[in-house]
């Protein structure tokens, strides 16, 4: 008998068989034995995935005033009259909603690869090569996105192999996704007949019009 699962509970199940590689690339795969899902647990799954994740916090304003006077060991130039509390202010403004860890990457890549102080500009363009650590809530609704694609793959896998056979006919015809119809229309078990589609039962000649 087939177990039932609410969307938290598949969650919990699958996370043994979760993989998290992080760098680069980052990808979040699913093991193969986890359990079918039903539309009432897609639903959920979908909810979960498309939830928004929390903004993260802005960088503490003692740990942003560290980072710049740990850059500040970087030289200005000659025409950058902006220091002091004036730059901090400004910096601040316009870099202190990134998180801390923002704050500390920015500072470690501008120490190595700079030879002056970054302007705002650069700053923003180093920051944009900072990866945000995978959170808790990150992986949840990434490992939901993928419950869903492998879900859908599979039952999409198991039409064309149904449509194969001529099994699929009727009401589960009617129910399968236009663009599912339109694939096997291509392969050769459907027939697009313009008031709907039918099932091909004669094989496709080299050169005919399916």
């Amino acid at each position: 008998m087939e177990n039932h699962y609410t969307a938290g509970e598949l969650m919990d199940q699958v996370l043994a068989g979760l993989t998290v590689e992080t760098g680069s690339s980052e990808l979040v795969t699913v093991s193969s034995n986890v359990p079918r899902l039903d539309d009432q647990r897609m639903a959920e799954l979908e909810a979960v995935a498309n939830a928004p994740l929390p903004r993260p916090e802005p960088c503490d304003p003692a740990h942003f005033a560290k980072c710049m006077r740990s850059l500040s060991l970087l030289p200005s130039r000659a025409d950058d009259e902006t220091k002091g509390e004036l730059r901090l202010a400004i910096y601040q403004r316009m870099l202190g909603n990134y998180p801390n860890g923002a704050i500390s990457y920015l500072v470690e890549t501008a120490l190595a690869e700079l030879n002056w102080f970054p302007s705002p500009k650069q700053c923003l363009d180093i920051l944009r090569g900072w990866n945000a650590p995978i959170t808790e809530e990150r992986r949840s609704r990434d490992l939901a996105a993928n419950l869903i694609a492998r879900e859908k793959r599979m039952r999409f896998e198991e039409a064309m192999e149904a449509l194969e056979r001529r099994e699929l006919t009727g009401e589960a015809l009617d129910a399968l996704p236009q663009r599912w119809k339109l694939i096997a229309v291509e392969r050769g078990f459907l027939r697009d007949n313009h008031h709907g589609f039918e099932i091909r039962f004669e094989p496709v000649r080299e050169g005919e019009k399916q």
